[in-house]
């Protein structure tokens, strides 16, 4: 089984409007575990999309997170869901190249 970064990120909706720092983000599931990466994307206009993703180095700190529930982030409630690739889009590894994982 190849290591993925999809096996551990979860997708963050319903950020605060004025959110445009990743490192709140970071703060609020550090205590999960070990984070990888944080991302909150940005529109056109490079205001911050009500949305982010979070990938953590282990598989038990990514179970922890989505066993949360809803959380709060700057005092708005947010929801933590299971991060799937968009369609047409392809897992990735870590590395950034394209996951071989494939159902047998």
């Amino acid at each position: 089984m190849g290591d993925s970064s999809n096996s551990t990120k979860i997708f963050v909706v319903g950020l605060p409007p004025d959110m445009r720092n990743e490192s709140s983000l970071r703060d609020v599931f550090r205590k999960f575990g070990s984070i990888d990466t944080v991302n909150i994307p940005k529109d056109e206009s490079g205001s911050a999309k009500p949305y982010g993703f979070v990938v953590f180095t282990t598989v038990d700190a990514y179970e922890r997170a989505l066993d949360a529930g809803n959380l709060m982030v700057d005092g708005k409630p947010v929801t933590i869901k299971r991060a799937t690739p968009r369609r047409g889009e392809m897992s990735r590894n870590r590395d950034g190249s394209p996951s071989r994982e494939r159902d047998s």
